[in-house]
């Protein structure tokens, strides 16, 4: 994908979000509880595996190739073109194979801590993180968290199976969180309110609210 095709996703993400209230749907186990039909009409991200429950999201985001590769051939189908996702190398992965994005812009991942101010990066350990970082520099309103537990919830750490390597709540307190925590200080910075709309959530950097009471 060339630069300039590139550069023509993320303008055309930043004008369907930017100003205003975006909803991102993660894959903690209390998305099963969301009505997700409240969100019609609204700006949706979904993040990995959410592809699946969202047919009208506004973009879809993933950062594991071995997620991708697993799910290449529903997301070429899905109707969402705006597709994202982020490599170390991000040039050198998109000169390299093409193919394995699924025709999505590729972000350069610069660290694990903070906000990277630069459009056309990220930071995080996770692709939760990841969209905090691309959304905060996308100057949205607000950020409304679906899914994001960070813990396991009943057992399960996702609302869907297959997701690899059974996770351990040792990921979420050692590697995800702090990572998402990080991040805290710098949205505000930016005037992005970020809302955490999720059920028995671990993640405690962001205010608390019931998904209904933002709509």
């Amino acid at each position: 994908m060339n630069g300039s095709k590139m550069r023509d996703k993320l303008q055309r993400l930043h004008d369907a979000v930017s100003g205003r209230q975006v909803f991102v749907i993660g894959g903690g186990p209390s998305v099963k509880s969301v009505d997700l039909s409240l969100l019609k009409g609204k700006p949706v991200i979904c993040l990995n595996n959410a592809y699946q429950i969202y047919p009208e999201a506004t973009a879809l985001y993933w950062c594991d190739e071995s997620w991708i590769g697993k799910h290449y051939d529903n997301v070429m189908s899905h109707p969402c073109q705006l597709r994202f996702t982020a490599r170390h190398t991000a040039d050198g992965y998109i000169k390299k194979d093409i193919q394995a994005t699924a025709n999505a812009t590729v972000l350069k991942r610069t660290g694990d801590y903070g906000i990277d101010m630069d459009i056309n990066c990220v930071r995080g350990n996770n692709s939760g993180a990841h969209m905090l970082n691309l959304l905060g520099n996308m100057r949205v309103r607000q950020i409304v968290l679906l899914g994001y537990d960070m813990s396991m919830n009943g057992g399960a750490s996702h609302w869907h199976g297959g997701h690899g390597l059974p996770m351990g709540n040792y990921i979420y307190e050692e590697l995800f969180i702090p990572s998402i925590t990080s991040m805290a200080p710098g949205l505000k910075n930016l005037k992005v309110d970020v809302v955490n709309c999720s059920d028995k959530t671990a993640l405690t950097c962001f205010r608390k609210e019931r998904l209904e009471n933002l709509l």
